[in-house]
């Protein structure tokens, strides 16, 4: 009897041996590729504005009658790997605020994209806080617009005025 549970024993062992161990399921891999997002914007048009000197309560504007439909002055290519929402912030100048033209040291300014060939753009106000400039802006395309500026009718100060406009990016949702 106990030649036979040693043989067995050992016949047990002989089969793990060769069968690799214990039975096992076949071994599966998962393979992660992962691309981190990039929000990147370049702006064509120089970037400058320089308008000499304007009178008093003007409304110049980037935009000419030759401005193709969907063309501006300034354009910003997508350079990222995912969809951008864009919106556009004007800051006060040394002398001059944001706000109604109207009144005493106050500037507007505007952006506007030609729909039509030959016909000026209507201007959406661009306020201190941000407006939207336009939405779901895909990798390697581009968003051109031209822009308009309502300076004061009275002002206090003759100097010279420096205006930033800032345009930022965030991923489409």
């Amino acid at each position: 009897m106990k030649r036979i549970a040693v043989v067995l024993t050992i016949l047990l062992l002989l089969g793990m041996a060769f069968s690799g161990g214990s039975a096992r399921a076949d071994d599966q891999t998962i393979t992660i590729t992962v691309t981190i997002q990039s929000l990147a914007l370049t702006l064509g048009g120089g970037g400058n504005w320089d308008l000499g000197i304007i009178t008093l309560g003007a409304t110049p504007t980037t935009w000419t009658a030759s401005t193709p439909v969907d063309g501006g002055q300034f354009t910003l290519a997508n350079d990222g790997n995912v969809n951008q929402d864009l919106t556009i912030s004007v800051a006060d100048s040394a002398n001059w605020a944001v706000g109604d033209p109207a009144n005493q040291d106050e500037f507007a300014v505007g952006y506007g994209v030609t729909a039509t060939l030959g016909v000026e753009p209507a201007y959406t106000n661009i306020t201190t806080g941000g407006v939207a400039l336009t939405t779901a802006l895909a990798p390697t395309t581009s968003f051109s617009f031209d822009l308009q500026l309502k300076v004061p009718t009275v002002t206090t100060s003759y100097a010279q005025q420096s205006i930033v406009a800032t345009v930022s990016g965030s991923p489409s949702p």
